[in-house]
C-alpha cells in the first residue's frame, strides 16, 4: 500500500503503526507518531491499523539549545 510518512510517499507492507516503527527501526523512547494529525499513544501503536493513503507523521525528540 502507499502511504505518506513525513510528507514523503512510501510503499509499505506494514499493517499497524508498530509495524511502521519496526520498519523504520525507531527508538523505544523519544518518538511520537500521528495519523492525519491525530497523535497516537505508543501503547496503541500495535492496534492502530494503517490504510492506503494515510498521512503519518513521525516526530523524534532531540536535545539542544
Amino acid at each position: 500500500m502507499k502511504i505518506r510518512i513525513n510528507n514523503e510517499e512510501v510503499e509499505t507492507e506494514a499493517l499497524t503503526l508498530a509495524d511502521i516503527a519496526a520498519e523504520k527501526r525507531l527508538a523505544d523512547r523519544g518518538v511520537a507518531m500521528a495519523i492525519g494529525g491525530e497523535m497516537v499513544p505508543r501503547g496503541e501503536w500495535a492496534e492502530r491499523e494503517i490504510k492506503d493513503g494515510d498521512d503519518i507523521l513521525i516526530l523524534k525528540a532531540f536535545a539542544g539549545g
